[in-house]
Protein backbone atom coordinates (compact mmCIF):
# COMPACT_ATOMS: atom_id res chain seq x y z
CA UNK A 1 0.00 0.00 0.00
CA UNK A 2 1.42 3.33 -1.12
CA UNK A 3 2.13 5.92 1.44
CA UNK A 4 1.75 9.84 1.12
CA UNK A 5 4.44 11.70 2.62
CA UNK A 6 4.26 15.73 2.78
CA UNK A 7 7.77 17.49 2.33
CA UNK A 8 8.94 19.96 5.37
CA UNK A 9 9.00 23.61 4.14
CA UNK A 10 12.59 24.85 2.87
CA UNK A 11 14.97 26.39 5.52
CA UNK A 12 13.95 29.67 7.23
CA UNK A 13 15.87 32.87 5.60
CA UNK A 14 17.10 34.60 9.22
CA UNK A 15 18.43 37.01 6.74
CA UNK A 16 14.96 37.85 6.18
CA UNK A 17 13.02 37.67 9.55
CA UNK A 18 9.87 39.65 8.14
CA UNK A 19 9.08 36.63 6.76
CA UNK A 20 8.69 34.54 9.82
CA UNK A 21 5.05 34.92 9.82
CA UNK A 22 4.71 32.77 6.34
CA UNK A 23 7.05 30.34 7.51
CA UNK A 24 5.47 29.29 10.51
CA UNK A 25 2.11 29.20 8.80
CA UNK A 26 3.40 27.11 6.60
CA UNK A 27 4.98 24.77 8.83
CA UNK A 28 2.10 24.32 11.27
CA UNK A 29 0.27 23.00 8.12
CA UNK A 30 2.96 21.01 7.82
CA UNK A 31 2.90 19.82 11.60
CA UNK A 32 -0.65 19.02 11.26
CA UNK A 33 -0.66 17.68 7.67
CA UNK A 34 2.73 14.98 8.45
CA UNK A 35 1.25 14.13 12.03
CA UNK A 36 3.67 15.65 13.41
CA UNK A 37 0.90 17.53 15.73
CA UNK A 38 -0.25 14.40 17.67
CA UNK A 39 3.24 13.01 18.43
CA UNK A 40 5.23 14.35 21.55
CA UNK A 41 5.74 18.06 22.38
CA UNK A 42 10.06 17.59 22.47
CA UNK A 43 9.61 15.76 18.79
CA UNK A 44 7.57 18.81 17.87
CA UNK A 45 10.22 21.07 19.12
CA UNK A 46 13.28 19.20 17.82
CA UNK A 47 11.20 19.32 14.26
CA UNK A 48 11.00 22.94 14.31
CA UNK A 49 14.16 23.81 15.22
CA UNK A 50 16.03 21.11 12.71
CA UNK A 51 13.45 22.46 10.06
CA UNK A 52 14.54 26.28 10.66
CA UNK A 53 18.22 25.53 10.28
CA UNK A 54 21.32 25.55 12.39
CA UNK A 55 20.91 29.42 13.20
CA UNK A 56 18.28 28.13 15.01
CA UNK A 57 20.26 26.20 17.72
CA UNK A 58 21.68 29.48 19.00
CA UNK A 59 18.49 30.93 19.23
CA UNK A 60 16.52 28.55 21.00
CA UNK A 61 19.34 28.27 23.51
CA UNK A 62 18.88 32.33 24.38
CA UNK A 63 15.43 31.73 25.66
CA UNK A 64 14.70 32.13 28.89
CA UNK A 65 12.38 28.77 29.37
CA UNK A 66 12.27 26.02 32.12
CA UNK A 67 13.17 22.74 30.93
CA UNK A 68 9.65 21.46 30.97
CA UNK A 69 8.73 24.65 28.64
CA UNK A 70 11.29 23.77 26.01
CA UNK A 71 9.72 20.39 25.64
CA UNK A 72 6.26 22.68 24.89
CA UNK A 73 5.88 23.11 21.46
CA UNK A 74 3.08 26.25 21.79
CA UNK A 75 5.50 27.71 24.50
CA UNK A 76 8.80 27.42 22.01
CA UNK A 77 7.12 28.94 19.04
CA UNK A 78 5.57 32.06 21.01
CA UNK A 79 9.86 32.50 22.31
CA UNK A 80 10.36 32.68 18.21
CA UNK A 81 7.73 34.72 17.35
CA UNK A 82 8.63 37.67 20.22
CA UNK A 83 12.19 36.90 18.65
CA UNK A 84 11.22 37.81 15.11
CA UNK A 85 8.42 39.73 15.01
CA UNK A 86 9.40 43.35 15.84
CA UNK A 87 6.41 45.15 16.99
CA UNK A 88 4.75 47.31 14.77
CA UNK A 89 3.88 50.40 14.94
CA UNK A 90 0.33 50.60 14.17
CA UNK A 91 -0.49 53.85 12.68
CA UNK A 92 2.57 53.57 10.43
CA UNK A 93 0.52 49.71 9.54
CA UNK A 94 -3.18 51.87 9.27
CA UNK A 95 -1.41 54.38 7.16
CA UNK A 96 -0.57 52.01 4.51
CA UNK A 97 -3.69 50.45 4.31
CA UNK A 98 -5.86 53.49 3.84
CA UNK A 99 -3.84 54.68 1.27
CA UNK A 100 -3.92 51.46 -0.71
CA UNK A 101 -5.61 52.05 -4.22
CA UNK A 102 -6.15 49.62 -7.06
CA UNK A 103 -3.60 49.66 -9.75
CA UNK A 104 -4.33 50.77 -13.43
CA UNK A 105 -2.61 47.19 -14.27
CA UNK A 106 -4.25 44.94 -11.46
CA UNK A 107 -6.63 42.41 -10.91
CA UNK A 108 -9.52 43.10 -8.65
CA UNK A 109 -8.74 39.66 -6.66
CA UNK A 110 -4.95 40.50 -6.26
CA UNK A 111 -6.10 44.26 -5.14
CA UNK A 112 -8.34 42.43 -2.66
CA UNK A 113 -5.95 40.24 -1.69
CA UNK A 114 -3.42 42.77 -0.51
CA UNK A 115 -5.97 44.75 1.60
CA UNK A 116 -6.55 41.06 3.84
CA UNK A 117 -2.41 41.35 3.95
CA UNK A 118 -2.24 44.90 4.77
CA UNK A 119 -4.69 44.85 7.88
CA UNK A 120 -2.57 41.56 9.40
CA UNK A 121 -0.94 44.28 11.89
CA UNK A 122 -3.41 47.39 11.68
CA UNK A 123 -4.65 46.11 15.18
CA UNK A 124 -8.42 46.48 13.68
CA UNK A 125 -9.72 42.65 15.53
CA UNK A 126 -13.40 42.62 14.88
CA UNK A 127 -13.41 45.78 12.63
CA UNK A 128 -11.00 44.32 10.39
CA UNK A 129 -13.74 43.28 8.33
CA UNK A 130 -15.48 46.69 7.31
CA UNK A 131 -12.69 48.41 7.04
CA UNK A 132 -11.13 46.03 4.50
CA UNK A 133 -14.49 46.23 3.10
CA UNK A 134 -14.57 50.26 3.15
CA UNK A 135 -11.37 50.05 1.59
CA UNK A 136 -12.90 48.09 -1.13
CA UNK A 137 -15.01 50.32 -2.26
CA UNK A 138 -13.49 53.84 -1.82
CA UNK A 139 -9.98 52.13 -3.52
CA UNK A 140 -11.78 50.23 -6.60
CA UNK A 141 -10.59 52.16 -9.68
CA UNK A 142 -14.21 51.37 -10.78
CA UNK A 143 -15.88 54.64 -10.13
CA UNK A 144 -19.40 52.90 -11.34
CA UNK A 145 -18.85 49.68 -9.37
CA UNK A 146 -17.85 51.76 -6.45
CA UNK A 147 -21.02 54.14 -6.65
CA UNK A 148 -23.28 51.43 -7.00
CA UNK A 149 -22.03 49.63 -3.78
CA UNK A 150 -21.97 53.00 -1.89
CA UNK A 151 -25.50 53.07 -2.04
CA UNK A 152 -26.00 49.37 -1.09
CA UNK A 153 -26.62 50.18 2.87
CA UNK A 154 -26.43 46.42 3.40
CA UNK A 155 -23.03 45.86 2.00
CA UNK A 156 -20.81 43.40 3.80
CA UNK A 157 -17.00 42.43 2.89
CA UNK A 158 -18.69 39.20 1.30
CA UNK A 159 -20.94 40.97 -1.23
CA UNK A 160 -18.25 43.49 -2.44
CA UNK A 161 -16.11 40.35 -2.60
CA UNK A 162 -18.51 38.99 -4.71
CA UNK A 163 -17.82 41.59 -7.70
CA UNK A 164 -14.24 40.85 -7.97
CA UNK A 165 -14.85 37.80 -10.63
CA UNK A 166 -17.28 39.35 -12.26
CA UNK A 167 -15.56 42.37 -13.25
CA UNK A 168 -12.25 39.95 -13.72
CA UNK A 169 -14.09 38.25 -16.64
CA UNK A 170 -16.16 41.34 -18.22
CA UNK A 171 -11.78 42.76 -18.31
CA UNK A 172 -10.97 39.48 -19.95
CA UNK A 173 -13.82 39.75 -22.40
CA UNK A 174 -13.50 43.36 -23.35
CA UNK A 175 -9.74 43.18 -23.86
CA UNK A 176 -10.56 40.38 -26.43
CA UNK A 177 -12.73 42.88 -28.45
CA UNK A 178 -11.32 44.24 -31.24
CA UNK A 179 -12.84 48.01 -32.02
CA UNK A 180 -12.52 49.15 -35.31
CA UNK A 181 -12.40 53.07 -35.58
CA UNK A 182 -14.92 53.92 -37.93
CA UNK A 183 -14.14 56.39 -40.28
CA UNK A 184 -15.95 59.61 -40.75
CA UNK A 185 -17.64 59.70 -44.17
CA UNK A 186 -18.52 62.64 -46.24
CA UNK A 187 -21.93 62.82 -46.92
CA UNK A 188 -23.26 60.85 -50.20
CA UNK A 189 -24.39 64.08 -51.73
CA UNK A 190 -21.18 66.03 -51.11
CA UNK A 191 -18.99 62.85 -52.53
CA UNK A 192 -21.03 62.91 -55.93
CA UNK A 193 -21.56 66.91 -56.15
CA UNK A 194 -18.53 67.65 -55.04
CA UNK A 195 -17.64 70.52 -52.82
CA UNK A 196 -20.98 73.50 -52.58
CA UNK A 197 -18.52 76.15 -51.70
CA UNK A 198 -15.38 76.22 -54.54
CA UNK A 199 -17.29 73.59 -57.46
CA UNK A 200 -14.60 71.51 -57.27
CA UNK A 201 -15.69 68.33 -58.48
CA UNK A 202 -13.63 66.43 -55.77
CA UNK A 203 -15.16 66.70 -52.23
CA UNK A 204 -12.04 68.01 -49.68
CA UNK A 205 -12.45 69.41 -46.06
CA UNK A 206 -14.00 72.97 -45.26
CA UNK A 207 -10.48 74.09 -43.78
CA UNK A 208 -8.82 72.85 -47.12
CA UNK A 209 -11.18 74.54 -49.81
CA UNK A 210 -9.43 77.32 -51.34
CA UNK A 211 -12.75 79.56 -51.38
CA UNK A 212 -12.50 79.99 -47.45
CA UNK A 213 -12.22 83.61 -46.75
CA UNK A 214 -13.21 84.30 -50.27
CA UNK A 215 -15.81 87.02 -50.93
CA UNK A 216 -18.72 85.85 -53.57
CA UNK A 217 -19.07 88.70 -56.71
CA UNK A 218 -23.10 87.87 -56.44
CA UNK A 219 -24.29 87.90 -53.02
CA UNK A 220 -20.93 89.57 -51.22
CA UNK A 221 -20.93 86.80 -48.93
CA UNK A 222 -17.96 85.10 -47.75
CA UNK A 223 -17.09 81.36 -48.03
CA UNK A 224 -17.84 80.34 -51.32
CA UNK A 225 -17.21 81.37 -54.88
CA UNK A 226 -19.67 83.05 -57.58
CA UNK A 227 -19.62 80.48 -60.15
CA UNK A 228 -21.06 78.05 -56.63
CA UNK A 229 -23.27 81.53 -55.68
CA UNK A 230 -26.82 79.77 -54.92
CA UNK A 231 -28.83 83.30 -53.93
CA UNK A 232 -28.86 84.74 -57.26
CA UNK A 233 -28.54 88.00 -57.92
CA UNK A 234 -29.92 89.37 -54.98
CA UNK A 235 -28.46 89.65 -51.22
CA UNK A 236 -30.75 87.83 -48.61
CA UNK A 237 -27.60 85.99 -46.42
CA UNK A 238 -25.63 87.87 -43.86
CA UNK A 239 -21.90 87.05 -43.29
CA UNK A 240 -19.45 86.24 -40.59
CA UNK A 241 -17.25 89.32 -39.99
CA UNK A 242 -13.30 87.98 -41.73
CA UNK A 243 -11.96 87.18 -38.18
CA UNK A 244 -14.51 84.21 -37.91
CA UNK A 245 -14.65 80.55 -39.42
CA UNK A 246 -18.61 80.40 -40.19
CA UNK A 247 -20.34 80.86 -42.89
CA UNK A 248 -23.52 82.20 -42.53
CA UNK A 249 -26.96 80.83 -44.00
CA UNK A 250 -30.47 82.36 -43.75
CA UNK A 251 -34.20 81.37 -42.77
CA UNK A 252 -36.53 83.15 -45.05
CA UNK A 253 -40.75 83.41 -43.93
CA UNK A 254 -41.86 85.86 -46.87
CA UNK A 255 -42.42 84.80 -50.25
CA UNK A 256 -41.35 81.81 -52.32
CA UNK A 257 -38.06 81.13 -52.81
CA UNK A 258 -35.22 78.35 -54.64
CA UNK A 259 -33.80 75.75 -52.57
CA UNK A 260 -36.15 76.47 -49.26
CA UNK A 261 -38.21 74.18 -47.56
CA UNK A 262 -41.10 74.17 -44.73
CA UNK A 263 -39.99 72.44 -41.07
CA UNK A 264 -41.34 72.92 -37.45
CA UNK A 265 -39.13 74.20 -34.91
CA UNK A 266 -41.36 73.33 -31.69
CA UNK A 267 -44.82 73.31 -33.38
CA UNK A 268 -43.81 76.65 -35.32
CA UNK A 269 -43.84 76.35 -38.92
CA UNK A 270 -40.50 78.11 -41.03
CA UNK A 271 -39.09 78.52 -44.57
CA UNK A 272 -35.65 76.83 -43.98
CA UNK A 273 -33.19 77.45 -47.68
CA UNK A 274 -31.86 74.00 -47.66
CA UNK A 275 -27.68 73.01 -49.19
CA UNK A 276 -26.43 76.44 -47.69
CA UNK A 277 -23.68 74.54 -46.48
CA UNK A 278 -23.93 77.09 -43.77
CA UNK A 279 -22.32 76.97 -39.86
CA UNK A 280 -24.49 79.83 -39.10
CA UNK A 281 -28.47 80.29 -39.52
CA UNK A 282 -30.39 83.24 -38.66
CA UNK A 283 -33.90 83.84 -37.84
CA UNK A 284 -35.46 87.20 -36.93
CA UNK A 285 -37.29 88.47 -33.72
CA UNK A 286 -40.67 87.08 -35.15
CA UNK A 287 -39.92 83.84 -36.19
CA UNK A 288 -37.99 83.62 -32.19
CA UNK A 289 -41.26 84.87 -30.26
CA UNK A 290 -43.22 82.35 -32.07
CA UNK A 291 -41.34 79.34 -30.82
CA UNK A 292 -42.00 78.32 -27.33
CA UNK A 293 -39.43 77.90 -24.69
CA UNK A 294 -36.49 78.45 -25.87
CA UNK A 295 -33.78 79.13 -24.11
CA UNK A 296 -31.01 81.82 -25.53
CA UNK A 297 -27.00 81.58 -25.27
CA UNK A 298 -24.84 84.36 -25.58
CA UNK A 299 -23.30 84.62 -29.17
CA UNK A 300 -19.98 84.02 -30.05
CA UNK A 301 -19.54 85.41 -33.21
CA UNK A 302 -19.86 88.41 -35.11
CA UNK A 303 -22.51 88.69 -38.69
CA UNK A 304 -23.01 91.39 -40.57
CA UNK A 305 -25.56 92.31 -43.37
CA UNK A 306 -25.10 93.71 -46.71
CA UNK A 307 -23.09 96.46 -47.02
CA UNK A 308 -20.85 95.07 -44.16
CA UNK A 309 -23.61 96.40 -41.64
CA UNK A 310 -23.57 94.57 -38.18
CA UNK A 311 -25.88 92.85 -37.17
CA UNK A 312 -27.98 93.07 -33.82
CA UNK A 313 -27.31 89.44 -32.44
CA UNK A 314 -29.52 88.39 -29.07
CA UNK A 315 -27.89 85.10 -28.77
CA UNK A 316 -28.14 81.53 -30.56
CA UNK A 317 -30.01 78.44 -29.98
CA UNK A 318 -29.32 74.90 -30.97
Amino acid sequence: MATFQVAAPEKFDFCKPETWTKWIQRFDRFRSASGLEEKAGATQVNSLIYTMGPKADDIFASFDLSEENKKKYAKVKEQFDKYFIVRRNVIFERAKFNKRKQDDDEGVESFVTSLYTLTEHCGYNDLRQEMIRDRIVVGIKDSNLSLKMQLDPELTLKKANRHGPSIGKFKSKFNKTKFVKKQKQPFHSQQKAGCQRCGNRQYHPREKCPAKGAKCYKCSNIGHFAKSCKTGKTVESVSVNSDSEGFPGTINTVGDRPWTTKLFIRKKEIDFKIDTGADVTVISDSDLNGINSIELMKANKRLSGPGNTNLNVVGKFQ
